[in-house]
């Protein structure tokens, strides 16, 4: 075999994977070689890729700004002109800020283990927290989810705009925050090699090459080529089986990584690995160019391009201001699992900064010998002249420390390594030179809140750099250029008292297709899909919380998110106090109220398909035949009664539904079709017969009862996407006749379960239940339908919400709310222990929960619990309204006077318009201001 020459194997735009074989690979390096070896004898390093509206240059011309280890890419590593390979991984952090202490230990537990086990001396390990203002990743998302907004709720989506344009500004202003954790882990590569292929030895080589080629009489012209290709560029060249012995090794160990982490990672390669590495080189980049589709591309030219510039304490990377704050001392005595908190969610670091945690790992054998001997020395410096040993305070807690780490070496669990922890520091790009005196400013005290939050981790140092060593740190701490060559930075312990320092912890990142948008009070943007299955199997939503703290406000921006957002969906609600009136009055739904004096039945008997003579399934008849027994007071548990009542009702829909058809008049069967049958129907046995007649004198009272024998009333009869039944209005009614109107409306609330669309898709829909208290002591026939929808909600695609004010008002229905797949607290009073064990909550979230702070007319906090068992997520969020939303959502009895008075004052304004002007005179509300009432000669001036 020719003895040619590689480096800066690069594979990113040939889809060349780590698993090919041995001899593929071999014959892809060769091919570069050669490659390489033509493009020398022409002359010039030309790269064969180039930026648009940038002129391609030779390397040599490029390197003049500044230098890369970093030579080019093969097969998903980095490959560095020493001869050392880097892999890199993006890390998927844990949504575990309300999680039980004992998981974020084990967590820690598990890197040390990995950082722990045996690796070759020299190999480097590198975390890199990357967190900056929000990108609007959600909002996007959440933009996904309702198409073309032809099937959604036309009102619901300019109200949800509003707020939707809330958190758009909030993004734009930088007030929200993101992050990524990414891993890189360079591996020593076999620094020795042939010398012929270096050098002069490589000079000699090729041009004995171009000569026995082309004659003695080329000798000028190959002198003149070898010269040009074989210059001393800094390049490590190894023979090709050199080279590929190197990079198997490396792989080996990148994927003993891979095996030993205990974090989800997914490694970066080809375009991903590229682009995170030109965007770490190329501060002013905005895009990213397509790296070059042949092998053995050298492409230091691109990531060179932009020249640093040191001024005193910060650099210009490009046109961006950077500094570097680095940890002198770590945490003393040791280092707690949480001990970057502090740091990672802090809401007022949304400046854009890079947590870098290297840990570096020298010989072991030789760092014991190091610490073997300075233990010797400070026992040396203890000895005084009498030979008794006198220790200083200083000397005495050196030597346990020293003692202590060389104990722990000792064993086979533990490893002594090298830490360097530094934090990265941008600051926004500057138009203009007084624009660059404000964005030094920020990074100055962007810097100082940096170093605050540092120094209140107990016995942590740290310090900005100065000009000096921020001119020898930052080159290496860009992407993919980590040495494990000494800076004077390291901290060396070993590594289970340093695995606290990896940043792993974030909030949770929401649905991926959110309908609901809100935040973390740490900062960072969210949002929930109650309709996601994956995340919550359960199609439960319970909220609690205690009287005036939000929770209705809470459910009223679900229900609109989800009709602005979701196509074809339905909400069918049942409230109390009139806490959803405002809302669905401003979408133009119905809200439906019940007076004595102006009937307007809703017939139990009715369906969807009875105006096409379609048959009526098995649900309707059971909540026909509920009703009745309810009407005729029928003990639970008789069974005749309840087989003679279905026998009639069957027989009933027998006659009456052949007799409607599609295009003509509707006919509903009533009661008084099933009273006249059951006086005529034949039952054969005596009893039977005499219990019938028991049913139908008990029903008779009933025959023309406006409410209760009577087709349903035009109100009802259309199909509407917002449903408010106010069962308070309910109370001036006679208890049976009560009782009978919301087993009614519990029947319409089922029959919205399972809708089939045209098309065969079923109906999203919502049920929500409000004040739940008052529905088990008043209307206890309420409670089957809310079973019914939550066991069959996970396959009809509906969501049911229930809501009390404290979490005890659900007993009876423990089996339902107990595997609520969401639950939703709010600010609580009182004892919430059943809630905590129930819902398997950590201390940590029953803290949160007493925690939890409102702030009037500005945010309201809750802590969210989705998912069960080991997919369990906790997260505690902060809901924002626009001033549309708070006064169409609120309960305040001050603002909802105030929204009464001004559309008593104003009969001509519609609900959006009374709304629209409340929102602009008062955009937090009355009571953020301190005020009872509005000011009437405002809207006298309005009019």
């Amino acid at each position: 075999m020719e003895p040619t020459t590689i480096f800066g194997l690069t594979a990113a735009a040939t889809g060349l994977g780590v698993g090919f074989g041995m001899g593929a690979r071999l014959m892809r390096i060769q091919k570069a070689a050669r490659d390489e070896l033509r493009r020398r004898r022409e002359g010039g390093y030309e790269t064969g890729f180039e930026e648009e509206g940038e002129k391609s240059e030779t390397y040599h011309q490029s390197r003049g700004k500044r230098d890369s280890s970093i030579v080019g890419i093969c097969e998903g590593a980095l490959r560095h002109a020493n001869g050392d390979y880097t892999a890199a991984w993006e890390v998927r952090l844990e949504p575990t800020l309300w999680s039980d202490d004992q998981k974020i230990d084990a967590r820690c537990d598990a890197l040390a283990r990995m950082l722990a086990v045996e690796k070759p001396a020299g190999l480097l390990i590198q975390f890199r927290f990357s967190s900056g203002p929000d990108s609007g990743r959600t909002i996007v998302n959440h933009l996904s989810v309702s198409g073309d907004g032809r099937l959604t709720h036309p009102e619901a989506a300019r109200l949800h705009a509003s707020g939707l344009s809330l958190h758009t500004a909030a993004v734009g202003a930088g007030r929200y925050r993101e992050s990524v954790l990414s891993l890189w882990v360079r591996v020593p590569g076999k620094r020795k090699g042939n010398n012929e292929n270096v050098g002069f030895g490589a000079f000699i080589t090729n041009a004995l090459g171009e000569i026995k080629s082309n004659g003695w009489s080329s000798l000028p012209t190959a002198l003149r080529r070898s010269w040009a290709a074989t210059p001393n560029d800094g390049v490590i060249r190894r023979l090709i089986d050199d080279e590929l012995n190197e990079r198997e090794k490396a792989e080996k160990i990148f994927r003993l990584i891979e095996r030993e982490c205990p974090l989800k990672m997914t490694r970066l390669a080809d375009e991903r690995l590229w682009e995170a590495l030109y965007l770490g080189h190329r501060q002013n980049a905005q895009s990213v160019p397509t790296p070059p589709a042949e092998l053995g591309v050298d492409i230091r030219k691109y990531l060179c391009s932009e020249s640093l510039s040191f001024e005193g304490n910060h650099v210009m990377h490009g046109d961006h201001p950077a500094a570097m704050v680095s940890m002198f001392t770590p945490p003393q005595p040791f280092v707690t699992a949480d001990a970057l908190r502090g740091l990672i969610f802090n809401a007022y670091l949304n400046f854009r900064h890079t947590v870098v945690v290297d840990f570096i790992y020298p010989d072991q054998t030789k760092a014991a010998k190091k610490l073997d001997k300075r233990i010797r020395e400070v026992r040396r410096t203890s000895i005084r002249g009498d030979g008794r040993v006198r220790q200083s305070p200083e000397a005495r807690a050196a030597l346990a420390d020293l003692e202590t780490v060389r104990d722990a070496i000792t064993g086979s669990q533990e490893a002594l390594v090298q830490m360097r922890f530094s934090v990265i520091v941008y600051a926004p790009r500057p138009q203009s030179l007084r624009d660059k005196n404000e964005c030094l400013r920020f990074l100055d005290g962007a810097c100082e809140q940096l170093i605050t939050v540092l120094r209140k981790i107990p016995g942590v140092d740290a310090a900005r750099e100065e000009p000096e060593s921020l001119q020898a740190l930052y080159a290496r701490s860009l992407v993919g250029e980590a040495s494990p060559n000494p800076t004077g930075r390291e901290i060396t312990e070993v590594v289970d008292s340093l695995a606290g320092l990896i940043p792993t912890e974030t909030v949770w990142g929401g649905s991926k297709r959110p309908h609901l948008i809100c935040c973390t009070p740490t900062g960072q943007m969210t949002g929930i899909d109650f309709f996601d299955r994956s995340t919550n199997p359960s199609p439960v939503v319970v909220v609690v919380g205690a009287s005036g703290t939000g929770k209705s406000v809470f459910i009223a921006n679900a229900i609109n998110s989800v009709l602005a957002n979701v196509p074809r969906a339905r909400v069918k609600a049942i409230d109390f106090g009139d806490s959803f009136g405002p809302h669905v009055d401003a979408l133009g739904g119905r809200h439906l109220r019940f007076n004595v004096d102006d009937p307007r039945a809703i017939n139990t008997w009715d369906y969807k398909g009875l105006e096409k003579g379609e048959m009526p399934d098995e649900i309707q008849k059971t909540l026909v035949v509920a009703e009745l027994m309810l009407l005729a007071r029928v003990k639970p548990g008789d069974s005749l009664a309840e087989d003679i009542l279905s026998t009639v009702v069957t027989e009933v829909y027998r006659n009456e539904v052949p007799r409607n058809s599609e295009g003509g008049l509707k006919r509903e069967p009533t009661l008084s079709d099933l009273l006249a049958l059951l006086d005529s129907y034949p039952f054969e046995h005596e009893m039977v017969k005499g219990r019938a007649a028991t049913l139908l004198l008990a029903l008779e009272k009933y025959r023309g009862h406006p409410w209760i024998d009577a087709p349903t009333h035009p109100d009802f009869a259309e199909e509407s996407p917002y449903d408010v039944f106010e069962l308070d209005s309910l109370e001036n009614f006679p208890t049976d006749i009560r009782e009978a109107i919301a087993g009614r409306v519990a029947a319409r609330v089922v029959r919205a379960i399972g809708q089939l669309n045209e098309d065969g898709t079923r109906t999203p829909t919502v049920l929500v239940f409000d004040e739940f208290w008052k529905i088990k002591a008043k209307y206890s026939i309420i409670l089957d339908v809310i079973k019914r929808g939550a066991r069959q909600g996970r396959k009809d695609y509906v969501v049911t919400m229930l809501s009390s004010q404290a979490y005890e008002d659900f007993e009876g229905l423990y089996d339902i709310t107990s595997n609520a797949g969401t639950i939703i607290v709010g600010k609580q009073i009182g004892d919430n222990s059943r809630l905590i064990s129930d819902a398997n909550l950590s201390e940590n979230a029953a803290a949160g929960i007493s925690a939890i702070r409102n702030s009037v007319g500005v945010y309201a906090q809750y802590m969210v619990k989705i998912g069960s068992g080991s997919d369990q997520t906790v997260e505690m969020l902060q809901v924002y309204l626009s001033p549309a939303e708070l006064w169409t959502f609120t309960t305040n009895p001050n603002e909802r006077n105030a929204r009464a008075r001004v559309a008593a004052l104003r009969p001509d304004w519609s609900p959006a318009e009374v709304i629209e002007w409340l929102a602009k005179a008062y955009p937090q509300g009355l009571a953020a201001y301190g005020l009872v009432e509005i000011n009437e000669s405002a809207l006298a001036v309005a009019g």
